[in-house]
């Protein structure tokens, strides 16, 4: 494979990625990411889907079509040349009579990948998308969270600051630090309601932040008692609900998500 192929490919797809940034909700299903790529390659998709149907499968093509699904779905991390593993598992649903699936599907990635160069984007994408789908469980074609970018998430940030035509002073304040009630909370909303990372009626949806960032505490039992008690405490508040909820509860994504504020304040001014 043509190495200034592949980047001028990767570079396309970011490129769309961050188009699509303010297109809401950010889901998709794996046929759909494939079909996507089969247009960006100018490859058939029936290549996937014969694979899918036969269990086998080895053409160029055909990994073509996982190596681009695997970058769009963000179950590969380019820049560390490594599978995001609590992502790629999402397109898969094991056996609930199978305990030994992720044993299984360690040794195969470890074995798989063990004398793989890094440079070798395409085999590598493949062998670890082959040994999920022979060893952690059967294909999952549902709609899947595709995790954000960093600069679609900056730019989401900056379309809701826009949106709600955020005033100049307010913008000077967040750029320094400053965050007053009310209005910041309203924001806050909005933002984590347009990367669909919180609803109203759910709260925050703690697997799709797990595979936004990784961090496994999203998912203990002792966040979802703390998330369960903040929405008791304050139902009536949807704005103040949201800060309460992630200040007590996801400090983390609260921390982030003032970043992201304050960042697109500080853009918008610079452009003013």
């Amino acid at each position: 494979m043509n190495f200034d192929l592949t980047l001028f490919s990767i570079v396309v797809l970011l490129a769309i990625s961050t188009a699509n940034a303010t297109r809401s909700p950010s889901l998709k299903t794996i046929d759909q990411a494939v079909k996507e790529c089969g247009t960006l390659w100018n490859v058939s998709p029936d290549y996937f889907e014969d694979f899918v149907r036969t269990g086998t499968g080895n053409s160029t093509q055909l990994k073509e079509l996982v190596r681009c699904a695997s970058i769009w779905c963000r179950w590969c991390n380019v820049s560390a040349h490594d599978v995001v593993y609590e992502v790629l598992q999402n397109y898969f649903n094991p056996s609930p009579d199978d305990p030994c699936f992720l044993n299984r599907t360690e040794r195969c990635m470890k074995a798989s990948l063990k004398d793989l160069p890094y440079t070798e984007v395409l085999e590598r994408a493949f062998v670890s998308f082959l040994c999920y789908y022979q060893q952690y469980g059967n294909l999952n074609r549902s709609v899947q969270f595709i995790p954000y970018m960093l600069p679609q998430e900056q730019q989401v940030a900056l379309d809701t600051l826009v949106i709600h035509s955020v005033p100049l002073e307010t913008l000077r304040n967040f750029n320094d630090g400053v965050f007053k009630e009310g209005t910041f909370e309203f924001l806050l909303r909005t933002l984590l309601v347009r990367l669909n990372l919180y609803s109203d009626r759910a709260g925050p949806d703690v697997k799709r932040l797990y595979n936004q960032d990784g961090n496994e505490s999203y998912l203990t039992p002792e966040t979802a008692a703390c998330i369960a008690e903040a929405r008791k405490n304050c139902p009536s508040d949807r704005c103040k609900l949201v800060s309460n909820t992630l200040k007590n509860c996801l400090p983390q994504v609260y921390d982030d998500a003032v970043s992201l504020i304050k960042d697109a304040a500080r853009m918008i001014l610079q452009r003013s």
